[in-house]
């Protein structure tokens, strides 16, 4: 019987441990391996400026109270922001067309990569340069939200990662979506405070997200926060 019970034992461990690696893809979760896949790239002749994206404030210049948050791209909700300058080196104009999903790989594993979600298409005339700032989902809960600079005071930075996401983040992402949010509406009028009123509608987002790399499923109660959110 001790045998039996040995044996089994052993099963259950090894379903375990095979869920924990489903819900913990590459670049999620616990992993600190890169995303799986190609890299998504920009259109030919723009390129990124500085060859990196950095958290927002580094772009910005400006203290959080005083930037502009009505100029963050994508769905709002996320535990940080970023920001990446972009030039059209070509002789035309170029339309930019983001990825629903778009994955960011951080450089340092004692931060969190990113989800940026939805954050549309840039037009960029002939040799324009534009910076792009878009809201960005951990994917990493026990790591550090990023900031600009790391623990050695060194630029943290990132690279663009795949653009595309596993079935159950893509879940997520395609409800926020649908439901046609953007940052600036989480703002005051001016765009420099948070609208806290506003955001709480919202948290569930990044929260949902945490609970599928993190936690090994989304929760019926967080889905149902998700199928909730109205017009903000």
């Amino acid at each position: 019987m001790k045998k039996i019970l040995f044996v089994m034992l052993l099963a259950i461990g090894a379903v375990v441990t095979y869920a924990q690696e489903r819900c913990e893809d590459h670049g999620f979760g616990t992993s600190a391996r890169p995303f799986r896949g190609k890299a998504w790239e920009l259109p030919a002749g723009v390129t990124l400026t500085s060859g990196a994206i950095h958290e927002y404030s580094y772009c910005s210049g400006a203290a959080s109270a005083a930037f502009d948050k009505k100029q963050l791209r994508g769905v709002p909700g996320g535990a940080f922001n970023v920001c990446f300058e972009i030039t059209n080196t070509n002789a035309q104009a170029v339309t930019v067309n983001f990825p629903n999903d778009l994955l960011i790989q951080s450089t340092n594993t004692n931060f969190s990569n990113g989800l940026l979600m939805g954050i549309g298409q840039v037009t960029l005339a002939a040799g324009e340069v534009k910076k792009i700032y878009a809201s960005a989902f951990c994917l990493n809960e026990k790591r550090a939200v990023p900031c600009a600079y790391d623990y050695e005071n060194k630029l943290l930075s990132f690279r663009f990662g795949p653009g595309e996401v596993p079935a159950a983040v893509r879940v997520v992402s395609n409800i926020a979506r649908s439901k046609g949010i953007s940052c600036g509406q989480v703002t005051d009028a001016a765009g420099r405070a948070v609208d806290y009123s506003k955001l709480k509608q919202v948290v569930c987002i990044q929260e949902a997200i945490w609970e599928i790399t993190s936690a090994c499923g989304l929760k019926p109660a967080t889905k149902d926060k998700l199928n909730a959110i109205a017009a903000l």
